[in-house]
């Protein structure tokens, strides 16, 4: 029998929106590099990732617009302490000041 935490492993490798293969592709970039990987969301093979299936329909001009625009905060990104801020950040940098339509709270 698998303890939680095995279970919560393997639910996140297999099934989760932040499976290991994901976070491994970004843990050794520098940062300005993994900003633009993040922002166009999309994998290895160039397919975009499954939990922004609605970029692809209905807002397909939002990673590069975005890429644009958090490239130029790498600074700021770089700085914030923990999640809250970074998700801070991206969100005013995107929805306020850069006004993209589409961008959503699980974009930032």
């Amino acid at each position: 029998m698998n303890s939680l935490a095995q279970l919560i492993a393997d639910f996140r490798d297999e099934q989760g929106c932040c499976r290991r293969g994901e976070m491994k592709a970004f843990q050794d970039l520098e940062i300005e590099v993994a900003i633009r990987k993040a922002a166009l969301a999309r994998d290895e093979k160039g397919e975009i990732y499954s939990h922004q299936w609605h970029l692809k329909e209905k807002y397909p001009d939002v990673p590069k617009k975005a890429e644009r625009i958090l490239a130029n905060c790498a600074g700021k990104i770089a700085a914030c302490n923990d999640f809250d801020a970074l998700h801070d950040l991206i969100w005013d940098e995107l929805k306020l000041r850069g006004r993209v339509k589409g961008v959503g709270e699980l974009y930032c």
